[in-house]
């Protein structure tokens, strides 16, 4: 038996400390150390295990699973698998990562006779989520020294479904980001007519597509993808340099791209930084756009493009962030037009109400015949519109765009000078206030406003012409020659169509003008009065008299395109001239009555009417019974404004 020898001693310290004080006794200063060793154990002992587990699965070697792949897959689609290793493991972020060596995957049977897969190296990072059940998320793909084939038809139909082949529903499997080296894909996409080559390889020094922008040295540009394909018979090329991950979605991580894309001789040159492609999170980015077929290049994008017969280039810094999308030191040229400025687009789903482009835009020079489309077939075999293309509707953008432009030539009544206007987009309604120009040494200002979403779309325009100079109008009208003078007009027509011809043939309202301090010569006169004495004077005489004109109107009511001249007057010191008749828009014709007074008596006068018919671009003038005419009402000055 032992005893102890320190018992006896030990009883009055055990008594001290255990009897109960005033004072709390002092915590041992060795106390915070004992309790640091005591969660380091409780520490190592949850986590141990955890990290034995990540080191057994990052060691884990899965082949043997091979036969059950194999059989599953064919059970599902008939198709083979086979590969050479299967690992599972871990990054190290602990996600979950698998990789397969020497991967082989057939393809479907309505699909191309070459593998849907060869792959050296196939190799993804899943998100825990994905283990869950539901959509598939791979946060990385990597495919090393690898041949895909991805191929869709019109319905639906993918050959990448693997478990489940006749699912034509919306994709499980969403891949956030690419790492693709030394890898050729083919692709096919029937629901959009597109045919793709890419190949993907280590990006050379011989790489020369030039820099337009600064360079960034944060995302050094390691492959290089080669592009070669079709959309809906528009052949199109492209070789880009590009940052070693590609993103598409939900990654937040920006890439950078520099290269260019070639359809015929029109081509797209590309320099920046774009944020998940497939969302385009972000991007900002410098473009160039230039060549004579560019509607090829919107048709390869599924962009509607109008088709131009001349030449055109365009360039301008883009930047999106969110749902804006912004467009700075724009600069554009079609053949002898040009345009300049800013834009900016912020897009919103139709539920949260309308998105909204505002615009304000300078130009220099707007020629009319640079605007004409191709008019060869071949050009409009491969310029029209692309059938797959797609836009948002225009009920739900609204726009507010601010434009200036020097001149606007090409038009029948000559130049436009100091064009200024402000449109506004609402619901599909545009309204154009105020316009202003200049023309033929006059102003002109007046509204448009278009229903774009009613079908046909309507218009109404009310445009006021304040002091047209006659000597620069009959540049554009010969006949005109012998008159001088300024004109006043005023036009309120409405109408609706979706061609010129349409909008000519259901016009409606009214056109009023009138002549100021105007002069005509003494010939003409004389032939308007069908006086035969006066003109033989002007004829053997010294000639190059003016004669005043003292009043004049034009008063004409349109209704379905045809218009009737309601005041057709005309009067000068020797004679008062009154009309009447009608104008076909939609045909093209006139039927017009003109009946001279003579304010004094003459001798050889007709005592006729004057009758102007036929086409509007050559009418034909004749004698008639004076009976037989039918005069308008009155001249009265002012009528025009």
């Amino acid at each position: 038996m032992f005893r102890c020898s320190g018992a006896r001693t030990a009883k009055p310290i055990i008594r001290k400390y255990m009897t109960p004080t005033a004072d709390p006794a002092p915590t041992p200063a060795h106390a915070p150390r004992f309790r640091s060793q005591r969660a380091r154990v409780v520490l190592g002992a949850v986590l141990g295990p955890l990290l034995l587990l990540a080191v057994y699965i990052a060691a884990f070697d899965a082949t043997w699973l091979r036969p059950l792949i194999q059989h599953h897959i064919h059970e599902r689609s008939g198709r083979r698998v086979d590969f050479d290793e299967l690992h599972i493991g871990l990054n190290r972020e602990l996600q979950p990562t698998v990789s397969l060596r020497n991967l082989v995957v057939q393809n479907a049977p309505w699909a191309a006779k070459r593998p849907f897969v060869r792959a050296a190296t196939l190799g993804f990072t899943l998100s825990w989520e994905s283990l869950r059940g539901g959509p598939v998320t791979l946060t990385t793909l990597t495919i090393v020294d690898a041949e895909l084939d991805l191929e869709r038809q019109a319905d639906g139909l993918r050959n990448w479904r693997l478990t489940r082949p006749d699912d034509r529903g919306p994709g499980r499997v969403r891949v956030r980001s690419l790492d693709a080296r030394n890898t050729n894909m083919h692709v096919v996409d029937q629901a959009i007519g597109l045919e793709l080559d890419m190949v993907a390889t280590p990006l050379a020094s011989s790489f020369s597509v030039p820099a337009a922008g600064p360079a960034r040295p944060e995302l050094p540009l390691t492959r290089h993808i080669a592009l070669y394909g079709t959309r809906d018979g528009v052949a199109f090329d492209g070789r880009f340099a590009v940052s070693e991950l590609l993103t598409f979605f939900d990654t937040g991580q920006p890439f950078a791209l520099r290269g260019e894309l070639r359809v015929g001789q029109a081509r797209a040159h590309v320099e920046g930084v774009l944020t998940d492609l497939a969302q385009l999170a972000r991007a900002d980015l410098d473009l160039r756009v230039a060549g004579p077929r560019l509607a090829g290049i919107g048709r390869v994008f599924g962009v509607r493009v109008p088709a131009f017969a001349n030449a055109a280039e365009a360039s301008g810094h883009v930047t999106k962030e969110g749902e804006r999308w912004a467009v700075r030191q724009l600069r554009a040229k079609l053949g002898r037009s040009d345009l300049a400025g800013e834009a900016q687009f912020d897009r919103k789903p139709p539920a949260e109400g309308r998105a909204l482009l505002r615009a304000a835009l300078t130009g220099t020079r707007l020629d009319v015949a640079d605007l004409r489309a191709p008019s060869s077939s071949s050009s409009q075999s491969t310029e029209t519109s692309a059938p797959h293309a797609t836009a948002p509707p225009a009920s739900n953008v609204d726009a507010d765009i601010d434009l200036k432009i020097g001149a606007v030539e090409g038009l029948p009544l000559g130049s436009l000078t100091q064009v200024s206007a402000h449109g506004a987009l609402r619901g599909g309604r545009w309204v154009v206030d105020p316009a202003a120009f200049v023309i033929a040494g006059g102003a002109a200002s007046g509204t448009l406003v278009a229903e774009t979403a009613a079908t046909p779309a309507t218009y109404a325009l009310d445009l006021r012409l304040r002091g047209m100079q006659i000597e620069q109008l009959v540049r554009a009208a010969p006949s005109l020659q012998p008159l001088a003078g300024r004109l006043d007009a005023r036009i309120a027509m409405q109408s609706r169509g979706d061609s010129f011809a349409s909008l000519a043939g259901a016009a409606t309202g009214t056109l009023h003008a009138e002549l100021l301090h105007a002069t005509i010569s003494e010939a003409l006169d004389a032939k308007l009065g069908l006086d035969g004495g006066r003109l033989l004077r002007t004829v053997f005489g010294a000639g190059g008299e003016r004669t005043p004109v003292t009043c004049s109107a034009l008063d004409v009511r349109f209704d379905a395109g045809r218009g009737t001249a309601r005041r057709l007057a005309f009067e000068t010191p020797q004679i008062a001239l009154s009309g009447a008749g009608w104008i076909d828009l939609g045909g093209g014709t006139l039927h017009l009555l003109l009946t001279p007074r003579r304010k004094q008596s003459a001798l050889l006068a007709l005592d006729r009417t004057l009758q102007v018919s036929g086409a509007l671009k050559a009418p034909k003038v004749a004698l008639i019974s004076a009976g037989a005419a039918r005069t308008g009402e009155p001249c009265v000055a002012g009528r025009a404004q």
